[in-house]
């Protein structure tokens, strides 16, 4: 029978650090895939758009830790965040620096479509 272990962050951190392709989710640790190209390319392509249409307004961390709860840590291929980025200096992004103050209307983004659409 298998042994289910829960983490808080904390502990995850400690006894994780280092290791790839892993996030905690509700206490649990979960392997992720690691990125093939088509995945790589979308995430360089949306991390580009994003800084262009904020124009500086926010900042674009890509797949870096979000703080969800003492439970759970993903790592999001994109985050839009709240700046300065000296804020993120002593402690990982929360839901709470999650948005930015001006959202970004999708009018940004005209004609876009994703690199493998036919």
């Amino acid at each position: 029978m298998a042994t289910r272990y829960r983490f808080r962050v904390e502990a995850y951190e400690r006894v994780f650090r280092g290791v790839p392709h892993v996030e905690l989710l509700g206490g649990e640790v979960y392997q992720t895939s690691p990125l093939g190209p088509k995945h790589f390319l979308m995430v360089l392509h949306l991390d580009h758009r994003l800084k262009e249409a904020l124009g500086g307004k926010a900042l674009v961390a890509v797949q870096s830790p979000l703080r969800l709860s003492e439970g759970s840590e993903p790592e999001p291929d994109l985050m839009v965040l709240k700046g300065p980025l000296e804020r993120y200096g002593e402690r990982l992004p929360t839901p709470e620096f999650y948005t930015p103050e001006e959202p970004v209307s999708p009018l940004a983004f005209p004609g876009a479509s994703l690199p493998w659409s036919p």
